[in-house]
């Protein structure tokens, strides 16, 4: 929560972070910071290094840390999450030191509660950093909030139905105070029609509010296919959009996406994704209204194991297991 600037949507239902006594959540990579992602071909910056690691440590309490190293910043911290039956409440603290110019260095906090019990959900968090606190993708000179709060409260109205109000308060360093409002509601119409509506409403600092409202129409067509309707209608645009995908169902298979949207500047989208026992490929067309552009991208995983030596795999993110399953080949496993 301290290493990144994220973009949460919170409905009805509050995931807890809390790992049972004696489970580990972690992740450990190195490579370098790709620059220019979807615009320039094969840009690669800086080297990094990235971490994390929890452990759940029974009574409800798990605890972990963080780090981020880069060749002129580092960043790291610590967490503990406390669950209980009146709710989960989390605590974070981070610091970091840069060195590209003179050296700076920062620090910031987060404190979160969480509570779900039956209908009704609850989430708040505040966050606050220095001003020059900074990680691999926040460098100190660039904006930030320097405190921020938000809560969301979600309530579901039977099967069919749920609500959810949220509201955010910030005070960014450069450019002040801002709010936002939102409201939103999840019906399913039919057994495979589902509408969403939001509604929501954002204030600068500069006293300029802006009105949005959006709605979003899914249909569950046969053989896992989606279509999708929407539109959005804000102060000073109005556009809609149409989509149709069908993901990978399994180890194998094809997958794609298409849309297309209708705004003052038109635009299009369309990629398709196939993927074996050791290989996933993607390609990508982008148009957005005056250029177009195309990106093809393949990806694996070596996998060791001891005492089973190494294995060729299509990409693995979070886990993985070995399971051996005496005289019954192809056996289908789920993690």
């Amino acid at each position: 929560p301290l290493s990144r600037q994220t973009d949460v949507v919170l409905d009805y239902y509050a995931a807890s972070t809390a790992l049972a006594e004696g489970l580990s959540e972690y992740s450990f990579a190195a490579g370098f910071e790709r620059e220019h992602y979807g615009v320039q071909n094969a840009g690669y910056g800086r080297p990094l290094l990235l971490g994390y690691y929890r452990l759940g440590l029974g009574a409800g309490l798990t605890s972990g840390f963080r780090a981020e190293l880069g060749r002129t910043r580092a960043s790291g911290g610590s967490g503990l999450t406390l669950a209980g039956r009146a709710g989960e409440l989390e605590l974070a603290s981070a610091v970091s030191v840069d060195t590209s110019g003179s050296v700076e260095r920062g620090s910031a906090g987060l404190l979160a509660y969480g509570y779900q019990s039956g209908r009704v959900s609850l989430r708040a968090t505040v966050k606050g950093t220095t001003r020059r606190y900074a990680t691999t993708s926040l460098a100190p000179q660039s904006d930030r909030n320097l405190i921020e709060h938000a809560t969301s409260v979600g309530l579901s109205l039977g099967r069919a139905t749920n609500v959810a109000a949220q509201l955010g308060l910030a005070l960014a360093r450069d450019a002040g105070p801002n709010a936002r409002a939102s409201v939103v509601l999840n019906r399913r119409l039919l057994n495979d029609v589902y509408l969403q509506v939001i509604a929501a409403r954002s204030d600068g600092n500069q006293g300029a509010t802006r009105y949005e409202a959006f709605a979003t129409l899914t249909i569950a067509l046969p053989d896992n296919h989606t279509a999708s309707l929407s539109a959005s209608a804000g102060s000073s645009k109005l556009e809609s959009t149409a989509s149709l995908s069908r993901p990978i169902m399994g180890r194998t298979g094809v997958g794609y996406q298409a849309s297309g949207t209708l705004s003052e500047t038109p635009r299009a989208t369309a990629s398709m994704l196939v993927q074996n026992r050791y290989l996933r490929a993607d390609a990508s067309y982008f148009f957005d209204g005056q250029s177009s552009h195309t990106l093809l991208d393949a990806s694996g995983s070596l996998v060791w194991v001891k005492d089973g030596g190494m294995f060729l795999s299509r990409p693995i993110y979070d886990s993985f297991a070995v399971v051996e399953v005496p005289r019954t080949p192809g056996a289908t496993v789920l993690l």
